[in-house]
């Protein structure tokens, strides 16, 4: 069972290392193991969705300068489950503007103090708008 101070930390946004390596060695004190499921960065674009939780998430959004990345922490305890939704997409930077777009519903558990990852539905696909399938006919 979680302790008061952890459980006031499920959802919150953190910016600060201090307060974030804090909450990691009060989690690793509890019994949880912690991963980082996801989210936005300067290269991709992440919605990560906890729809079913046993144990704690958070943010910790790291900014440098003008550039942020956040990292979405699901900890859980031996036992523990969580289902989590992740759909978004990233850029390629090719000359034909492709990108991977997913949409994905993932179970987490962790077993015997390792956290194992399923995915349950969804999954991913490449589309590339400037690309063009020509057809040429020789007389």
């Amino acid at each position: 069972m979680a302790s008061q101070e952890l459980v006031s930390w499920v959802g919150r946004k953190i910016y600060k290392y201090s307060e974030f390596e804090h909450i990691m060695n009060s989690l690793k004190r509890e019994g949880y193991e912690c991963i980082d499921i996801g989210g936005s960065s300067q290269d991709l674009v992440d919605h990560v969705e906890v729809v079913k939780n046993d144990g704690i998430w958070f943010e910790y959004i790291r900014c440098r300068g003008p550039e942020c990345t956040v990292y979405n922490y699901l900890c859980l305890q031996n036992g523990q489950k969580a289902y989590v939704r992740s759909s978004g997409y990233e850029i390629h930077g090719d000359s034909m503007g492709c990108y991977t777009r997913w949409d994905e519903i993932d179970e987490f558990r962790n077993i015997d103090g390792e956290i194992v990852k399923t995915k349950l539905s969804g999954g991913s696909n490449i589309e590339c708008p400037n690309s063009r399938l020509e057809h040429t006919t020789r007389l």
